[in-house]
């Protein structure tokens, strides 16, 4: 069985589920996607701009799990999706058309909408039970 990598545009996916882009969003978007995806055969790798480093900072969360620190996420996201040897394994999670989509959408990659992966990462709720047929 292939591995699935997800490349997830972070904040992106923090705006456009209406949280914030702070510390605390991102540790529950880090959580999330523990909960949803540890255990697993798939590699989430959530970038981020960090205006504060010149060179990518990586820190590997977990084995499914890597937050990567840059300037600039948009030319990351692109060159890591251009730079994949499976396109076909990979999913780029944005919605920044302009920058991200347009640019990888000719590579094969799967491309998911920010909502749709929030959705994807959010806890299920449990199913109802059906009402017993009243007398």
């Amino acid at each position: 069985m292939r591995s699935m990598e997800y490349l997830v545009d972070g904040y992106n996916v923090l705006a456009m589920n209406g949280l914030p882009l702070n510390d605390a969003a991102r540790g529950r978007l880090r959580s999330r996607i523990l909960d949803r995806f540890s255990g697993k055969r798939v590699q989430v790798r959530v970038v981020y701009d960090h205006r504060g480093h010149t060179f990518p900072r990586v820190e590997t969360i977990s084995p499914v799990l890597t937050e990567v620190f840059v300037a600039h996420a948009d030319p990351y996201i692109v060159e890591r999706a251009e730079s994949f040897r499976n396109p076909r394994a990979l999913t780029v999670v944005t919605d920044d058309r302009k920058d991200i989509v347009n640019s990888v959408r000719l590579l094969r990659v799967h491309l998911m909408g920010s909502r749709e992966f929030f959705d994807l990462i959010s806890p299920r709720a449990p199913a109802a039970e059906p009402e017993e047929a009243k007398p």
